[in-house]
């Protein structure tokens, strides 16, 4: 089964693309993350900064997409 974790910059981002996904909020993260079947996204901050601090809640994604609505 191939995983697929999508990475935006800011929470609306995340909260817009997990509603339209049909993506559960996970608990337990004290910021936007959201999974359901193979997908997993996530909120990581601008340019990613708190990516490496945030890592560790994810399994092992096979594809990793950066999405949002500016420039993503």
């Amino acid at each position: 089964m191939t995983r697929i974790l999508i990475l935006t910059a800011v929470e609306l981002e995340a909260g817009h693309l997990a509603r339209h996904l049909g993506l559960d909020r996970v608990t337990g993260t004290p910021w936007p993350h959201f999974r359901g079947g193979v997908l997993e996204l996530a909120c990581v901050g601008v340019a990613g900064c708190r990516l490496g601090d945030r890592a560790a809640a994810f399994p092992t994604p096979d594809v990793v997409v950066s999405a949002g609505a500016c420039g993503a």
